[in-house]
């Protein structure tokens, strides 16, 4: 079985998993520890949804011959989610208070789809108040129509209504939670940092491990650097944004030519191993990719401590 994330190959090694439903477990596992989570998947060409996956979960792994995940970043996933339902919130409120049938005909078009998003947003356990009202809401507007809404007794209308002003309340307290952000992304920044650097100084012995016939021991090294290197350049170029990013210059390119330079030696890593030509993948290590994250890493903490 193949594996692509975000259109890469990934080398994944089976453990005890042993139906579909496992390894997309495994997989979640893992984006998760990376703050990612799985945005769109496709099995064997097709893509699936979790109507999909439920009818296919048993499979066994051995009929599989590919999945591609795409993996996007929960916070920035959860972001958007926040922002769309504020809009239906804001939206829906007003009309369900009129008894605006038109309003609410339109709207409720979308429920679906931020029932959905809600579910995303402000479910998971960790706040029982908030997924108890969630439940409600499911409950009271799925196949409601908007005529059903305008029978409605006044109680009911001014429950439904409470749970609107509670919704918009949680998704504010949420969005100024993101505001909040700054000093905690630039210490996971700092932590991402300092496991980068040490596993830039161990890529540099690749060429070594290889020479010695350590070929599992370099994958493992690349594969750890790799995905360190990859974690770092998202969360910088989230905690240095423009204008701050625009003036950062690396070697004497500026941040974005860098890391796209950057990502294109790890491209070309990649498709070294492919080939095993274990003499290119030494040079890359060694001389082009460990040089190039270390001045990187350099040039982000001056930036960071100024």
């Amino acid at each position: 079985m193949q594996l692509y994330i975000n259109e890469e190959p990934v080398d994944f090694t089976l453990e005890s998993e042993k139906t579909l439903d496992d390894v997309i477990r495994s997989i979640e596992q893992w984006l998760a520890d990376r703050k990612l989570i799985i945005s769109a998947l496709a099995v064997d060409g097709a893509a699936f949804g979790q109507q999909d996956l439920e009818k296919r979960k048993n499979a066994p792994i051995t009929e599989i011959g590919e999945i591609r995940v795409t993996a996007s970043d929960f916070m920035r996933l959860e972001m958007e989610g926040v922002g769309a339902l504020t809009s239906f919130f804001t939206s829906f409120r007003p009309r369900l208070a009129a008894r605006d049938e038109t309003g609410l005909a339109e709207l409720l078009k979308g429920f679906s789809q931020a029932a959905g998003t809600l579910r995303f947003v402000l479910a998971g356990g960790e706040d029982q108040e908030a997924d108890g009202k969630r439940s409600e809401f499911e409950k009271m507007f799925t196949g409601t129509t908007a005529g059903m809404i305008k029978l409605w007794d006044n109680p009911m209308l001014e429950r439904a209504i409470a749970l609107c002003d509670y919704f918009i309340e949680a998704l504010k307290r949420k969005s100024t939670g993101y505001d909040q952000l700054d000093h905690s992304s630039k210490k996971i920044t700092a932590e991402t940092i300092a496991k980068l650097r040490a596993a830039a100084e161990r890529l540099k012995e690749v060429s070594v491990l290889l020479q010695a016939g350590k070929d599992g021991e370099a994958m493992q090294t690349i594969a750890s650097f790799t995905e360190l290197a990859q974690l770092f350049l998202h969360v910088v170029s989230d905690v240095l944004a423009p204008p701050a990013s625009k003036s950062l210059t690396v070697e004497g390119a500026d941040l974005e030519s860098y890391s796209q330079a950057l990502n294109s030696l790890l491209h070309e890593l990649v498709e070294a191993f492919e080939k095993k030509d274990y003499i290119l993948i030494g040079d890359l290590c060694e001389y082009e990719i460990a040089p190039k994250i270390i001045a990187l890493i350099d040039t982000v903490e001056r930036s960071l401590h100024s």
